[in-house]
């Protein structure tokens, strides 16, 4: 079996020249809702748009568990010059028997467009 026991020690931060991809914590949960909530952004997700911040909350706290869990990673992706989130992506469902796992991503709206 896949052992990733090493890669979930810590959850491991990522940086490029304008983005910083660090773990989602509560305080993303506004913004999450904003753009989860809008129905361009969740049209491929199989899910409506959500209705609540507590959906949102709860989103926070699977994503958490998950890595907690070793079964998914999913970054917070934000911009570096001032911290504002701009959408969430990651591995879910990680498969250790099978080496497998489902990528996805969203980004709010107004963080597109920059290349």
């Amino acid at each position: 079996m896949l052992d990733l026991s090493a890669a979930f020690a810590s959850f491991p931060v990522q940086e490029t020249a304008r983005l910083r991809l660090r773990e989602m914590t509560p305080d993303h949960i506004a913004v999450i809702f904003q753009t989860m909530a809008d129905p361009a952004v969740v049209r491929y997700f199989g899910l409506p748009p959500m209705a609540s911040l507590e959906e949102a909350a709860q989103r926070v706290a699977r994503v958490r568990q998950a890595f907690a869990e070793q079964s998914g990673v999913r970054w917070a992706i934000t911009r570096r010059e001032d911290g504002q989130l701009l959408g969430s992506g990651g591995f879910w469902r990680i498969i250790k028997p099978h080496h497998r796992a489902e990528l996805g991503y969203e980004l709010a709206p107004r963080g597109g467009g920059r290349g």
